[in-house]
């Protein structure tokens, strides 16, 4: 039997160069870089912890964790996998902070208006009724 194989049908490797080629994009969450950088890397042959760590450090975008990372090299997989756990949590926290305050301005913005009930009008009719009752209340004893 005559068995063919096509280049499509093998799982693509990345090399080492590639991976450096994968960098995070303006504005991308770390966590998302973080993922996609880490599949790159698992397709990438002959790696060890040490090319993984440093071409990470050269594809991140400068940023408080790129600083970090500069000036405190993660020495293992682990401590990275802690590192970027804290940051991810704070760039989290920092989206859904930043949220809430523009929702909360949009809505303190344009508050919406109390029921015309609420709103004192000399001319309604309810205040005609109070006003009318005002001689009859002055006449009734205190208790």
């Amino acid at each position: 039997m005559f068995s063919t194989h096509f280049a499509g049908s093998r799982p693509h490797q990345t090399t080492t160069i590639s991976l450096l080629g994968i960098r995070q994009e303006q504005g991308e969450p770390l966590r998302a870089f973080i993922d996609r950088f880490s599949k790159a890397a698992l397709r990438t042959p002959h790696l060890n912890q040490e090319m993984i760590l440093q071409c990470m450090a050269l594809t991140l975008q400068p940023g408080p964790y790129a600083n970090n990372v500069y000036l405190h090299p993660p020495t293992s997989m682990h401590e990275l996998k802690l590192c970027v756990a804290d940051y991810v949590r704070m760039e989290e926290m920092q989206t859904l902070h930043t949220n809430f305050c523009n929702d909360y301005a949009a809505t303190t913005a344009n508050p919406t208006p109390p029921p015309p009930a609420l709103i004192p009008d000399h001319e309604s009719p309810a205040n005609h009724v109070l006003l009318d009752m005002l001689p009859l209340m002055s006449q009734i004893p205190p208790p």
